[in-house]
């Protein structure tokens, strides 16, 4: 094989930019033609992911603050179940309330 060839086969930029448009693809088109033309659903979208991501914020600072829940999963899993959802109740009570 030529050294062209196989240097632009093997190129790691190459690759990652073809992994990120596979696996974006979806979410993507998904937020091109269903979100991007009603502002309200973006809106909708942007804030329940921040509420998702604040869920996961306090999970794992509750977490890293207390040392025994580090041993047991299962109360890891619990706790980040409860929280996740008392945030989508709140977000659903923000939405309502609005």
């Amino acid at each position: 094989m030529d050294v062209a060839q196989t240097s632009e086969r093997n190129n790691p930029l190459l690759v990652s930019v073809g992994c990120l448009f596979l696996s974006l693809s979806a979410t993507l088109v998904w937020g091109g033609y269903v979100l991007l033309p009603r502002p309200h659903l973006f809106i909708t979208a942007t804030i329940s992911s921040s509420f998702y991501i604040f869920a996961q914020m306090l999970a794992a600072a509750l977490w890293f603050a207390i040392p025994p829940l580090k041993q047991t999963y299962p109360w890891v899993l619990f706790l980040t179940v409860t929280i996740q959802e008392l945030f989508r109740y709140l977000l659903f009570f923000t939405f309502n309330f609005m």
